[in-house]
């Protein structure tokens, strides 16, 4: 009996014994590599678990081949080698910066850590880090350098630190699945492109702090339906539509191409659109473009392949390169008498059948239209000339008319707008120079402190302070009339 008793201790010692071992073997990460780095000492565990420490800066290294055949590439930092192992890092208290292309290409990063000694993240810092999905960044850090988290593919969710004043150029280009970003409340400067290609964010807040926003920082965005900037911002706006501008609504930043709107009208405020600013966008069908409107940058509604109508404000005159390149649904254009200059390829597409060139004198670029399509133009213009050079077919829209002058800008030559004189402009639409001569307004002397506030001539009897008077003393107020009404007149029709 005291037998069977032992045997069946021993068997249920054995069982807990078996049972419990994983716990009691389970294996403690251990060192598998380390080394200095400058003033910085690296330790990499058997859980790839990479921590940096120490005091100071890290060093600066670069994107290296690892496995050329693949063209994958890594750091060229000491750690570079294990590439793709490394999965989680700690950058530990002491370190202050993080070097260019530190962990660029480590495939299967996880997750960061970084501590708020660190005060930059260098160029392409986690550049092709594909697997980390969100990062936080302390407060401690006031610069985020250029392709810093570019080709983070798996990244959903960022955190920038209040401490950040400049996110620089493509900082996070191509991080195809990041929807969260929250920008801090110190942020300055948004870099060109710093966000490109990130297609799943749908809404961005601006903070107050933010004074420049470069090309192309949000380009790419086909998920963006809304920019909200904050209402105290001195630098940018956005409207109903949660379309980015500049403060006093001269320049069109960003277009929110995921927006489910088809039309948009510009305001005539606008003067210019900017590069990349509806590119993209596949629900926009039509598109007004307001009267203040004389520059279209480069890429601006390129690839609307929904884009079927556009009309052109009247002082348009630079439509630049890819303006409307990939516009598949866009059939007819009709550019206003303003236009001088039309970049390269800016309307390509073969859906493009008829464009109507109102231009006396215009630059085109020989590829800048479609061979499919038919030129619209002045017989003599530049329009006619085009197609006749590269086998266009050309429809007159008959003679040359002439001009009706428009100068937006003048100057004088002689005398001014006090005693009279002659004044000189450029005609926008026929770039003809035009003199013209002015009556004189006579000295203005609110103040009475002997000084023009016009023109600030010292007035030195009460003859002076008076416009200058034809023999026929009640002609001239009648003059004066005129010219006040005529300038009044040009001011509103410019």
């Amino acid at each position: 009996m005291m037998v069977k008793k032992k045997i069946v201790v021993l068997l249920i010692a054995a069982v807990l014994f078996i049972s419990t071992a994983p716990l009691a073997f389970a294996e403690t990460p251990y060192v598998i590599d380390s080394g200095i780095s400058g003033n910085l000492s690296w330790s990499l565990d058997s859980a790839y678990t990479l921590e940096i420490s120490g005091k100071g800066k890290m060093g600066m290294y670069s994107n290296t081949y690892y496995n050329s055949a693949n063209s994958i590439f890594a750091s060229s930092a000491p750690w570079g080698k294990y590439y793709s192992e490394i999965e989680s890092i700690v950058i530990s208290k002491g370190v202050t910066s993080i070097g260019s292309y530190a962990f660029s290409g480590c495939s299967s990063l996880k997750s960061v850590d970084i501590s708020d000694s660190v005060t930059t993240i260098g160029e392409g810092a986690f550049y092709l880090c594909k697997s980390l999905t969100n990062i936080t960044i302390p407060d401690s850090v006031n610069s985020i350098y250029t392709i810093a988290f570019m080709s983070c593919y798996d990244l959903s969710s960022v955190k920038i630190g209040n401490g950040v004043k400049c996110i620089e150029s493509q900082a996070f280009s191509n991080c195809t699945s990041l929807s969260t970003v929250k920008l801090g409340n110190s942020l300055n400067s948004i870099g060109g492109y710093a966000f490109e290609d990130c297609r799943s964010i749908k809404n961005i807040s601006i903070p107050n702090s933010v004074m420049s926003i470069d090309i192309g920082a949000f380009q790419g965005c086909t998920s963006l339906e809304s920019i909200l900037v904050n209402e105290g911002n001195l630098y940018y706006l956005t409207d109903d539509s949660g379309c980015l501008y500049n403060k006093d609504k001269t320049l069109l930043v960003q277009y929110p191409i995921g927006n489910d709107r088809t039309k948009y009208t510009i305001p005539d405020s606008v003067n210019e659109i900017d590069f990349y600013a509806f590119s993209e966008c596949s629900s926009l069908t039509q598109v007004d473009i307001g009267n203040g409107v004389t520059i279209i940058s480069p890429d601006a509604f390129s690839r609307c392949d929904s884009l079927s109508s556009v009309t052109f404000g009247e002082k348009v005159q630079f439509i630049g390169e890819n303006a409307f390149y990939g516009c598949s649904s866009l059939a007819a254009v009709d550019l206003p008498a303003a236009v001088k200059e039309i970049e390269s390829l800016s309307f390509p597409d073969i859906a493009l059948k008829d464009i109507t060139i109102r231009s006396r004198k215009c630059s085109i670029a020989e590829d800048a239209i479609s061979l499919n399509a038919t030129i619209h133009g002045y017989t003599g213009s530049s329009a006619e000339a085009l197609a006749k050079a590269y086998g266009y077919s050309f429809v007159s829209l008959g003679s040359l008319p002439e001009c009706k002058h428009n100068v937006e800008a003048w100057e004088w030559t002689d005398g001014n707008m006090c005693i009279g004189g002659t004044t000189v402009g450029i005609c926008i639409l026929c770039d003809e120079t035009i003199f013209e001569k002015r009556v004189a307004l006579g000295h203005m002397d609110a103040n009475g402190d002997g000084q023009c506030d016009r023109c600030n001539a010292h007035i030195k009897d009460e003859t002076q302070s008076k416009p200058q008077q034809s023999a026929n003393s009640g002609s001239h107020w009648y003059d004066w009339l005129v010219e006040f009404f005529r300038m009044l007149f040009n001011l509103f029709r410019h």
